[in-house]
């Protein structure tokens, strides 16, 4: 489900791609869709090359349509999730993750066929904002529920894997136009296959029991953790069963309490019982001076890897070489960029981390802008370099959220995911500038975001157990 929207969205790159044409010996005009569209009789489509695809430029006839309308596409995807951030996450931490994330994948199924049927321009335009609205409850919501459905332990391997996924749907793309199919139609089937079954799948995952705990609903979170038990096949006792905020309740409303075992750090234990304490007013996290400077430096580093991320993504075009091989190499460099920041994630830290990404997206970029116009043949390895390191961070913004409360985690995330997906838009725009203007934006802004990284104030690390043994007197 997290995935899914990738397979249209992140496929557009194929499904926008302009085939290769003939013309006749002596034609007096450039040989290109401008030309196919005044005189489809003499300009041919060259079927022979392996960039002529049956896709969306025959279906939505875009050799004829404006440039704008083009671009629309992508841009309207934008539009709409950034607008779904504004309530979306808000909506899930009042009332659930579940069911923001279920409406929405229900929604995308119907939008997903759309797509697929659409044979208008104007129409496609409309169906990708609608497809946008729904991504911040596919996407964003869903990222927190996935996480809060494991152990804190496996967290930043889940969180990884997902993006690992995300990062894979182009190799599939691409390995399926370039060895498989030109036909755009058998991938974009599957697409909508694979989305309603994984929605199908949805109803049976129970409520976030991280979600209960912060509304002090112990009961249905414990009815949530022993059906996980159960799927899993393992053992959970739910009935006597305490959570760490349970036993605090507990110690507060009961005067006798014979026997409570607490061995935490103290420290870990103070900003356990602040985040604990807070009951979901927006007024609370801003007023908690640790929370809020997190706040400010997550937003800088989401708005830099974001753009960064796509700024880079829209400089593959200019290597040289079959579009397929280096849409593939950057994919598997993103990919491994996810696995490693994900595996020393949890033994460097968060600062080191970030510090450590974002320095070697600026080495890349350094010397793409040194040596770019000299060292030709090794342009890819510095632009596939600098994609390395921001790719990292980008896989590293996501797993910072857990700084923040539960309770607030999907109106963070929201939060961070509206402005990025803001300065997403201009990628596009940065990336038409004459080289090498676009790397230094890049470089400059990798910067910043690696200075402010030294100012996280990360949640002291917790190696605690509490059981607690309530008797009656």
């Amino acid at each position: 489900m997290y995935v899914s929207n990738g397979y249209v969205f992140y496929a557009l790159t194929y499904l926008e791609l302009f085939p290769d044409y003939t013309c006749p010996k002596g034609y007096p005009d450039k040989c290109d869709q401008a030309a196919r569209c005044k005189d489809p009789v003499n300009v041919q489509i060259d079927w022979t090359s392996h960039r002529s695809l049956h896709n969306w430029v025959e279906t939505l006839s875009l050799e004829c349509a404006e440039s704008y309308k083009i671009g629309l596409l992508g841009s309207m995807y934008f539009a709409g999730w950034t607008v779904s951030c504004i309530f979306v996450p808000r909506l899930s931490d009042l009332y659930g993750r579940k069911w923001p994330v279920l409406i929405s994948s229900i929604a995308s199924v119907a939008i997903y066929t759309g797509l697929i049927l659409s044979r208008n321009i104007n129409l496609s335009i409309a169906l990708f904002f609608l497809l946008g609205l729904g991504c911040t409850g596919k996407s964003s919501t869903l990222y927190v529920y996935m996480l809060e459905l494991v152990p804190s332990n496996r967290q930043t391997y889940v969180g990884t894997y997902m993006l690992f996924a995300d990062g894979s749907t182009m190799i599939l793309l691409s390995l399926y136009f370039r060895f498989i199919s030109n036909d755009w139609f058998w991938f974009q089937l599957y697409g909508v296959i694979a989305t309603g079954v994984s929605t199908a799948a949805c109803f049976i995952i129970p409520e976030s029991p991280k979600f209960y705990v912060s509304y002090k609903k112990y009961q249905q979170a414990k009815d949530g953790i022993a059906f996980i038990a159960k799927f899993n096949r393992s053992y959970f006792v739910h009935q006597n069963y305490k959570f760490e905020a349970e036993v605090a309740d507990l110690m507060k409303s009961q005067t006798q309490i014979q026997q409570t075992q607490v061995d935490m750090n103290l420290t870990a234990m103070k900003q356990t019982q602040e985040d604990e304490a807070l009951s979901g007013s927006i007024k609370e996290l801003l007023r908690n001076r640790r929370h809020f400077i997190n706040l400010l430096i997550v937003l800088l580093l989401w708005i830099v890897s974001s753009f960064d991320y796509f700024l880079i993504n829209f400089q593959l075009k200019y290597i040289e070489g079959d579009i397929y091989i280096n849409t593939i190499v950057s994919s598997v460099s993103e990919v491994t960029a996810y696995i490693i920041s994900g595996a020393l994630y949890e033994t460097i830290g968060t600062k080191v981390s970030f510090v450590s990404s974002f320095c070697i997206a600026i080495v890349g970029s350094i010397f793409y802008i040194i040596f770019g116009t000299t060292a030709k043949n090794l342009v890819p390895v510095m632009v596939l370099g600098s994609k390395f390191g921001v790719s990292a961070a980008f896989n590293l913004v996501y797993l910072a959220n857990t700084l923040f409360p539960p309770i607030y985690a999907s109106t963070t995330m929201g939060f961070f995911n509206a402005f990025a997906r803001l300065a997403s838009m201009l990628a596009p725009q940065f990336a038409e500038f004459d080289r090498p203007i676009p790397m230094i934006i890049f470089c400059i802004m990798a910067g910043l975001a690696c200075v402010f990284s030294f100012f996280l104030r990360t949640q002291a690390s917790k190696n605690s157990q509490i059981q607690s043994k309530t008797q009656s007197p």
